[in-house]
């Protein structure tokens, strides 16, 4: 996303780090979309320049699926909690990727969500990951 052209982007998961980057790329002059699964977060979105999309995820049908068209789609979306319910993430992935796959756009998938646990004070490193503790 180094080009001086300006590019549509579509961030799915629009939550703290998404506003954050989403915010960026918009001064960065870029068209930027954040799906968010409340409309109550819509003012929130707009604050940061970003246009909200009303999303929850995972849907009946993949074809109640409706996003923006973007050269860039960056999916944000967490598994969920450790201690929470994480049974839907892969149904929802599965549902986007099924949208996502004839389009022509950049896909990134990124997260948030840690790894380290308690080992997360401190200087850590890899080896400290530990995702199923």
């Amino acid at each position: 996303m180094n080009s001086t052209k300006t590019r549509t982007i579509l961030i799915i998961g629009c939550g703290w780090t998404g506003k954050k980057l989403g915010q960026h790329l918009a001064g960065r002059g870029h068209k930027v979309y954040g799906t968010t699964r409340s409309r109550n977060n819509f003012s929130d979105l707009e604050a940061h320049s970003i246009e909200p999309v009303q999303l929850e995820l995972p849907v009946q049908h993949p074809s109640g699926i409706q996003l923006p068209k973007a050269d860039s789609i960056l999916i944000s979306i967490s598994p969920g909690s450790r201690r929470g319910d994480r049974s839907h993430y892969p149904k929802a992935i599965a549902q986007l990727a099924q949208v996502l796959g004839d389009d022509n756009a950049q896909v990134v998938m990124y997260s948030s969500s840690s790894v380290y646990g308690r080992a997360a004070t401190g200087t850590v490193v890899e080896e400290d990951a530990r995702p199923d503790a």
